[in-house]
């Protein structure tokens, strides 16, 4: 299998995994719980640290769905479900910027996983805040938090348990093309 294609399989695999648990939790909830709740953000980041400006394949499919999601199927509102659409393509705009030494490296120390994804979160999360409120929707602060911070705790989980995994978050194109000279 050459890379091209096992790049393809990897982020089509890990973009169905985000949609279908976005999905589920959007509609069924987690153990009862009824808040905005979403995997998919680590796992955009895995998709940017793995295959770099490839990234954005899965991510659009992500945001597709979302927008799919919440715009027609659970009738949020157009307006809100365009504020979270607009704030979930910043990582479009902040996760191809990962050309730093720290993430050229064949893995990358967790903690700079977890800055990445709490940095990452936290823009969002404001500019989601800032879109609402520029659409007329004038959410508190302190409600917009608390509506998020379960989100990012099992985000911030998921990420330390990938950033565990020893060869999963690893720039895949360097470390395919070593694991083949090995050989």
């Amino acid at each position: 299998m050459t890379i091209k294609k096992f790049r393809t399989f990897d982020l089509i695999v890990l973009a169905t995994a985000a949609i279908i648990t976005d999905v589920l939790l959007a509609l069924f909830g987690l153990i009862g719980i009824r808040l905005y709740l979403a995997i998919s953000y680590p796992i955009i980041i895995l998709c940017y640290i793995r295959w770099r400006k490839y990234g954005i394949y899965s991510h659009l499919a992500v945001v597709l769905a979302h927008f799919i999601l919440y715009g027609l199927y659970l009738d949020v509102g157009w307006l809100i479900a365009l504020a979270h659409i607009l704030a979930l393509m910043m990582f479009a705009f902040i996760l191809p910027l990962l050309k730093t030494k720290t993430f050229d490296k064949k893995r990358v120390e967790m903690k700079y996983n977890i800055l990445l994804y709490l940095g990452i979160y936290l823009i969002v999360f404001f500019a989601e805040w800032i879109l609402f409120a520029v659409f007329g929707f004038g959410l508190n602060l302190i409600n917009h938090a608390l509506n998020h911070s379960l989100n990012i705790l099992l985000g911030l989980g998921l990420i330390m348990i990938m950033a565990y995994q020893k060869d999963l978050m690893v720039n895949m194109h360097q470390y395919l093309l070593e694991k083949d000279e090995e050989k």
